[in-house]
C-alpha cells in the first residue's frame, strides 16, 4: 500500500480523506469490489430531490462497513 500522503493524492472526490483513511484503517478490506464500490458510492451520492427511499444503505457486508465507518469516524 502507498504512503497515506500519496494514496489520499490518488483520490478526488468531497470525502477522499474519509475514503483514504477507511482504506488505511481496513475497514473495508473484506469487502468485494461490488461491496467497496457500493460503500464509495454511499459515501459520495447527493440526491438531487428528497425521494422516497432517497439515503438507503446496501445491505449485507457493505452495511456493515458503512455502519463501521460511522462508527470509526463521525462527522
Amino acid at each position: 500500500m502507498p504512503p497515506p500522503g500519496r494514496q489520499l493524492a490518488r483520490i478526488w472526490s468531497e470525502s477522499d480523506l474519509l475514503v483514504a483513511e477507511c482504506l488505511r484503517a481496513g475497514v473495508w478490506d473484506a469487502l468485494d469490489p461490488a461491496e467497496l464500490a457500493a460503500c464509495v458510492s454511499a459515501l459520495l451520492y447527493e440526491s438531487r430531490r428528497d425521494a422516497e427511499g432517497a439515503g438507503r444503505l446496501p445491505g449485507g457486508a457493505a452495511r456493515a462497513a458503512l455502519e463501521e465507518t460511522a462508527a470509526r469516524f463521525p462527522q
